[in-house]
């Protein structure tokens, strides 16, 4: 009898240690899978667009970047170029994961764009691109009308037009003259100046000062002895 009871007690030990050894399996099972949900939850942290040389990144290895922006040729209108920002080897869409602002972006010099963060990204980062001067090749200059000689040097006005736009003397350009005395043909030299670069050379005309046309003035002894009469 004794035997039978010994017996029955070994077999309700065994199912009891095997019923303990399954609940610590489970409990380490899920704290792993407690651990693995926290871990994963960290790395959806929407990664930061930060400054890294030229590129944009986000964090440390993240492989984000903006491709360099060509420079612009002054036009006097906003530029808002376009740039293309790759996270490895997706590229990423505006009005999605980033937005633009410009300023600085009319005259030469250097334009500023900012990139802010959308959607799964964060924060933001500032690039840059140059807007260089305009030949003066590209505009057009007005024929300069004939001047009258005067004795002294003639700098005559200039009309200069890009566009609907009239360029402004000293602002966008600067004039010089030889030969501009005398009656002939005298050299001007235009020079831009500000948003516009190179030279035009063109020549005017200084035309003879007429005599005629005015009053002859009396010597002074025969006007003298007309008052006496």
């Amino acid at each position: 009898m004794r035997k039978i009871f010994y017996n029955q007690y070994q077999i309700i030990m065994k199912k009891y240690v095997i019923s303990v050894l399954i609940s610590l399996l489970a409990l380490n099972s899920f704290a792993q899978n407690v651990q693995s949900g926290t871990q994963q939850r960290t790395n959806t942290t929407r990664p930061a667009l930060t400054s890294s040389g030229s590129s944009v990144t986000a964090g440390t290895d993240s492989g984000i970047e903006v491709m360099p922006i060509l420079d612009q040729n002054y036009t006097g209108v906003a530029f808002t170029p376009k740039v293309i920002v790759k996270d490895g080897n997706r590229t990423l869409v505006e009005n999605v994961d980033y937005a633009l602002s410009y300023t600085n972006n009319v005259n030469v010099g250097q334009a500023i764009i900012t990139i802010s963060g959308k959607g799964n990204y964060s924060d933001t980062k500032v690039v840059n691109f140059n807007i260089v001067p305009k030949t003066l090749n590209s505009v057009q200059l007005v024929p300069i009308t004939e001047q009258t000689y005067c004795g002294t040097p003639i700098i005559p006005d200039v009309l200069i037009k890009d566009g609907s736009k009239t360029l402004v003397k000293d602002v966008d350009y600067a004039i010089t003259c030889v030969n501009n005395v005398n009656v002939g043909i005298a050299n001007a030299t235009i020079t831009g100046k500000g948003n516009y670069k190179d030279s035009k050379t063109t020549t005017f005309r200084i035309v003879p000062k007429s005599m005629g046309g005015g009053a002859v003035r009396k010597p002074a002894s025969a006007a003298a002895s007309q008052t006496t009469r």
